[in-house]
Parts: C-alpha cells; sequence; structure tokens
C-alpha cells in the first residue's frame, strides 16, 4: 500500500500544498505585523502631535496646570491606555492618571527609555499589544517662562497605544486564513484522488484484470480504455497483442495436430513395413517348404 504509485503522487503533491501554503501564510503574517506596527506608530505620531500642539498653546497662554487635564481629555480616548510627561530621569511629572504623579516609570520602560533618550521620539513594544511611545518635548520659548532656556529638553511625552483590536482582527485573519487552507488543501488532495481513481487506477486494474485472463489461456480477453491518448494508445497495442497470441495458439494448435496426424501416418507405414517382411520370411519358408516337398517326391 505505501508502495503504490498513488500514494505516492497524492503524498508529494500534499508536501507540495503544505509547505507553499505555510511559506505564504508565514509572509502574510510577517507582513500583517509590520503593517500594524507601521499604522500604530502613525496613529501614535498623530496622537503626540495634537497632545503636544495643545501643550504648547496651554504653556502660551500661562496655563501649565492645564496640562493634565490635556492629557486626561486624550485618554478618554479607548485605545489609549496611558499618557505622562516623565523627566529625563524617568520620574513622572504628569498623567492621566493623577495616582502615577511622582513615581517612576516600570523598570522595563526606562532601561529602554535610558538607551534611546537621545532621539527625539523611538517606539517599543513591552507586551504584544501595546505600543508604548516617547516623544523628546523640546524647551521652545514660549516655555522658558517655567524653565530655563539652558534646558535643552523639558521632558518625554510618554502614550501608550492598546492594539488589542489590531491583534484581534490579525487574529481572526490566521485563522480565515488557516481554515481557507485546510478547504484549498481537502480541494485539492480530493480532486487529484479523484483524478487518479477515475483516470489512471480503474484504466491499470481493467488492464491487470485482462492480463490474468490470459495467464488463465484466455486469450480472447479485450480491453478498451479512452481515459487519455497514452492509456488508450496502450489498450490498442495490448489488445493488437492478444490478438496475434491467439493466431499464433490457434496455429500452434493446428501444427501439432498435422504433425499427431503425420506421426500416425509414420508408425501405420512401419507397422505395413514390418508386416511385409514378415510375410516376405513367411514366402521364403513356403518356398523352401515347396523344394524339398519337390525333391521328395521326385525320390
Amino acid at each position: 500500500m505505501i508502495n503504490s504509485l498513488k500514494i505516492k503522487i497524492v503524498g508529494l503533491v500534499a508536501v507540495i500544498v503544505i509547505g507553499t501554503i505555510s511559506v505564504s501564510s508565514w509572509v502574510n503574517f510577517s507582513n500583517q505585523m509590520t503593517m500594524q506596527k507601521e499604522l500604530a506608530q502613525q496613529s501614535s505620531l498623530v496622537i503626540v502631535e495634537s497632545i503636544l500642539t495643545s501643550i504648547h498653546t496651554s504653556m502660551k497662554l500661562g496655563r501649565a496646570a492645564e496640562i493634565n487635564e490635556i492629557l486626561t481629555r486624550f485618554k478618554a480616548q479607548d485605545y489609549i491606555k496611558a499618557l505622562r510627561i516623565v523627566d529625563t530621569g524617568g520620574k513622572i511629572l504628569h498623567s492621566a492618571d493623577k495616582n502615577q504623579v511622582g513615581y517612576y516609570i516600570p523598570l522595563s520602560e526606562y532601561k529602554a527609555f535610558v538607551n534611546s533618550a537621545k532621539k527625539d521620539g523611538f517606539f517599543f513594544s513591552e507586551r504584544h499589544d501595546v505600543l508604548d511611545t516617547f516623544s523628546r518635548i523640546n524647551n521652545n520659548p514660549e516655555c522658558h517662562g517655567c524653565h530655563p532656556a539652558s534646558q535643552a529638553t523639558i521632558a518625554f511625552l510618554e502614550t501608550e497605544l492598546s492594539l488589542f483590536n489590531h491583534a484581534q482582527f490579525i487574529q481572526k485573519t490566521q485563522q480565515n486564513a488557516i481554515y481557507s487552507a485546510l478547504l484549498i488543501f481537502a480541494l485539492i488532495i480530493g480532486t487529484l484522488l479523484s483524478f487518479l481513481m477515475l483516470y489512471v487506477d480503474r484504466p491499470v486494474k481493467q488492464l491487470i484484470r485482462s492480463m490474468q485472463r490470459m495467464e488463465d489461456g484466455d486469450f480472447s480477453a479485450t480491453i478498451n480504455i479512452t481515459s487519455s491518448n497514452e492509456l488508450t494508445q496502450l489498450s490498442k497495442n495490448f489488445n493488437l497483442m492478444t490478438g496475434k497470441l491467439k493466431v499464433l495458439m490457434a496455429t500452434t494448435v493446428m501444427h501439432e495436430r498435422e504433425l499427431a496426424r503425420a506421426e500416425e501416418k509414420l508408425t501405420h507405414h512401419h507397422e505395413t513395413h514390418q508386416m511385409n517382411l514378415k510375410l516376405e520370411e513367411h514366402l521364403k519358408e513356403i518356398e523352401n517348404l515347396n523344394v524339398s516337398l519337390e525333391g521328395r517326391i521326385e525320390e
């Protein structure tokens, strides 16, 4: 069963299909993850620009106390997990959650913050479903009233965006891709099996049955296969072979019968020859007796 040509063909096609679908799904998944991060980063930049514009406007108007309210207002969006302003040492100066003010950001965030603090903005994902963004707040002239002009950077604006909806969408897309791949795989294997059974396996079995009939001495066995040009030609050649074998067998039988009759005639001729020889011997004996009889009569 394992050595069956049908199983080998189906197995080879199955391996090729599974490999192709797996590689395609992996590439598609990687592209989706990259697109998800890029979209999240672009959304984060838009939010950061909006928040910084509001903060700069408030500081121009001398309303620095409204910063927490601005952060709270933006934090009302469901996809925003946290909004904080931290100094260069990681201490939280302002936050949408007032209970966090005065504390330091988590150690895992602080390590990434320290390693990238020289950049104007950077991203990192501590968890798969959250994008953490830090954006530098420069000390513009309108901020010199509260911050010395020698201080180039006032703080960093941290935004945490939830990627939960994006992750769910990608997960559903992956599930749909898996179901589609399984359906395609089943259709391909089913179609291939049906093709092999109908156009290869059935004609080959028909040919094998005819050959077995020939082995049993039935030289009238013929087949008619039209599933493909190749198998049709094979069936024609097989029928020609069986026809020639049938004629050959008939000729052989006829020759054997003629040989048997010839042998029978030859045997009869031999027997006749033997009888003639015996008859000649008897005649000679009779002649000898006649000669002896004539000699006695004369005496």
